[in-house]
């Protein structure tokens, strides 16, 4: 028996597990949500949480931890639920309110008077996604896929090539919350604090940051993130300014630590709980075909594209963007990477590039999403108690 057929069967028996949890009432002041799976306490589920409980702080909130991560928050309402123990079972089948950046596993059903808002994770995305990339699929996403779509009641876009792709890659056609993207509000509202924050969490001073935050490779193969850090950082600091090198890897790859372990005078940024943060605080990123990219556009930051298997990842997951549309510069080796760097036009017409693009996708963007998604949740809270 392989190990796909094991697990479908031990889904099985969580599903059986969770429906008997249904005998209780649901709670309509109860929220449950989930980052990546459990990954930790982040991304627009949170901003959409500390929204809704700084307007009323009675509601109750489970928020699903596999056990790594960061779980930090300063609302006590806050309750951290284990991954896959009883009581994550119990809170999802009694629970109000479902939200989550990521697909939920094919075994929990909605019942009949829950709500589910799914935010997802990537908003504008380069490389091709779910049934538009489904050849590459395993058998139990796909499964998943089709059982998350009949769960969502909402799903919240920040563009109309969002809401488009929604529609064709995610063959969803239930509503969709053209209000931005929550965690995005961040982008354009809080930068100061957020630079704050990480500067505080890594004891920066005066230093400038670079963020290089790459997205996974299949088989997490790490020979395409073969930038030479160290003679970057001599280019970077010719000008008399210190800059220290920040490396974030996909949140799906495991133990980034080990495809890292070669890289010298770097900073770990792996396991800091918000990459929002992280891109206010950048004076500069680079990444390969990661939406990255496009948040750091929606913070006005310059993004360097450094993508060498940029055929080979063509083939794998096909992009929906050519490069050549993108306001970002490319470079495929090191040698275009540091020449970039050399002929320092980084910023030439910076803001007409990403406003053109910006216009191109219909971005919706206003800085003002996680407080129209709050406020959709206590309009649906405060109906009738459920049965």
């Amino acid at each position: 028996m392989n190990n796909e057929r094991v697990k479908l069967i031990m889904q099985d028996v969580l599903s059986i597990l969770y429906r008997l949890f249904w005998i209780f009432k649901i709670d309509r002041k109860k929220i449950i949500c989930i980052n990546f799976s459990g990954r930790g306490y982040g991304d627009s589920p949170k901003y959409v949480i500390e929204q809704l409980l700084n307007k009323n702080p009675n509601y109750k909130v489970y928020w699903v931890f596999n056990g790594k991560g960061k779980m930090e928050s300063n609302f006590h309402q806050i309750k951290y639920v284990k991954r896959f123990s009883i009581k994550h079972m119990y809170f999802m089948a009694t629970s109000k309110v479902w939200i989550s950046n990521n697909r939920i596993e094919h075994y929990f059903k909605k019942r009949k008077n829950q709500i589910y808002i799914q935010t997802w994770h990537g908003g504008i995305a380069l490389k091709k996604i779910e049934y538009d990339a489904e050849d590459k699929l395993s058998r139990i996403y796909k499964k998943t896929m089709k059982s998350d779509n009949k769960n969502i009641d909402f799903m919240v876009s920040n563009s109309r090539f969002c809401t488009e792709m929604y529609r064709n890659a995610f063959r969803y056609d239930g509503e969709i919350l053209e209000y931005g993207t929550p965690k995005n509000d961040l982008l354009i509202n809080n930068k100061q604090d957020a630079e704050d924050n990480v500067r505080k969490f890594f004891g920066l001073k005066d230093e400038k940051i670079l963020l290089y935050a790459p997205t996974f490779r299949k088989n997490y193969d790490s020979n395409p993130y073969d930038i030479d850090f160290k003679r970057l950082q001599s280019l970077l600091e010719e000008k008399n300014t210190k800059w220290k090198i920040f490396i974030r890897l996909h949140p799906i790859v495991k133990n980034p630590e080990k495809l890292i372990s070669n890289y010298k005078n770097y900073v770990n940024a792996c396991n800091y709980p918000d990459i929002q943060e992280l891109i206010c605080s950048s004076d500069l990123i680079i990444t390969d075909y990661s939406s990255v990219m496009f948040d750091g556009m929606i913070a006005g930051k310059p993004v360097v594209l450094y993508a060498r298997d940029i055929d080979s990842y063509k083939d794998e997951r096909g992009y929906y963007f050519s490069f050549e549309s993108l306001p970002f510069p490319l470079s495929k080796n090191n040698r275009e990477l540091f020449e970039l760097f050399k002929n320092n036009n980084l910023l030439d017409n910076i803001s007409g590039r990403y406003s053109s693009f910006e216009k191109k996708i219909g971005l919706m963007e206003k800085g003002h999403s996680s407080e129209k998604v709050s406020a959709l949740i206590e309009k649906l809270l405060n109906g009738e108690d459920d049965g």
